[in-house]
């Protein structure tokens, strides 16, 4: 067997861990952000993703759309009902609903129902658009 492999094989590195955590407790750190209607928390944050629980409450006028410049953004509908709206396309929302909004592309999220529309969402890193 060459050195090399032999050196690898019997190399202290560490392991990374397994992390567990219950939605309630995500919950209970929910924070403002940018104001009163909308409360985010993060669960996991990893080299190429963060994902975390977003919390909006209903609003009269449409959000500014955003658009993450070097992340996909996947989200789950946990509960609530609400609305995506990607350009001037609007998507219905409800409990169970996924959706995927690749990089660059502008969105926002609002609630429609009498709760808060609550989201769990991953950030993951996109790969580097190709050079022109």
């Amino acid at each position: 067997m060459p050195a090399s492999i032999r050196a690898f094989r019997y190399a202290r590195f560490t392991m990374p861990e397994v992390t567990v955590r219950q939605l309630d407790d995500v919950a209970a750190q929910l924070h403002p952000l940018g104001g009163d209607q909308m409360r985010v928390a993060n669960c996991f944050e990893g080299q190429r993703f963060t994902q975390g629980v977003i919390a909006l409450t209903a609003q009269t006028s449409p959000a500014k759309q955003i658009a993450h410049q070097e992340a996909d953004l996947l989200c789950y509908v946990i509960s609530g009902t609400g609305r995506l709206r990607s350009g001037t396309t609007d998507l219905p929302l409800k409990q169970g609903t996924l959706c995927h909004i690749p990089a660059h592309v502008p969105h926002d999220f609002q609630a429609t129902g009498d709760r808060e529309l609550v989201l769990l969402f991953t950030l993951v890193e996109a790969p580097a658009a190709p050079a022109p």
